[in-house]
Parts: structure tokens; sequence; C-alpha cells
């Protein structure tokens, strides 16, 4: 498996970029994510819904946890969302990973506290 930080650090840079295909080539192929505004989605849809709503995203990432008995890697972050009606949100969260020994992404978790970014969210996406 990849070294933690380069799956969260691959994981976020292709984020930053808004490139699809980077994206979603690090998830598997039946790899769920779990998004406080998005619910609980295949990553290939949740990649989409998200890119068509960003404008431009900015992620510094604060600390990089690995439990390696479970192979779970947790990352906490600081958002900067430019969405595509050029409403800004910003947000410290936190993304926990459940990787494969091949190290691919099978399920992602992504915790803040949404009352944060869900009007800005609200208004870009209606």
């Amino acid at each position: 498996m990849p070294a933690a930080d380069e799956i969260v650090k691959s994981y976020f840079r292709a984020l930053e970029a808004g490139n699809y295909g980077e994206i979603t080539k690090l998830f598997s192929r039946y790899a769920v994510v779990d998004s406080p505004l998005y619910g609980k989605m295949q990553a290939s849809e949740w990649a989409k819904d998200l890119l068509a709503d960003t404008a431009k995203s900015k992620v510094t990432i604060l600390d990089i946890f690995e439990s390696k008995k479970f192979g779970s890697i947790a990352a906490r972050y600081n958002y900067q969302w430019i969405l595509r009606n050029s409403k800004f949100a910003s947000f410290e969260g936190v993304d926990i990973f459940q990787v494969s020994p091949e190290g691919l992404i099978d399920r992602l978790k992504i915790v803040y506290d949404p009352a944060q970014v869900r009007d800005a969210w609200n208004k870009a996406t209606k």
C-alpha cells in the first residue's frame, strides 16, 4: 500500500485541480463517499456533483493520522471553497479514508459542521 501521506496528498491535489479522472482513479470501483452535504453515494457520482458545484478549492492539510492495523487514514484540514456562483465557504474538517491493500480508497467519510457552508451551497445548487 502507498504511504498514508501520499494517498491523502494525491486526493487533495486532485480536488484542488478539479480533475475528475485524477480523483476517481484514487477510489476502488465500488467506493462510497459519505458527506454532510451530498449524503452517501458512489465516489464517482460524488466527485461529479462536487466538481459541478465548485469554481475553485484550496486545501491546507493540518494533520495526517494512520492506523496500519485497520487500513484507516484520517486527515484534518482547512478547506476554502469557491462555489460555482462565486460564493465563498471555509471550514475545518476531517476526512476518514478506508484504504484497500492496493492503496485505493474504498470508503471516505467526510466530517465537518455543514452549518458553516450550507447557506452558500444551497444558493449555488438551486
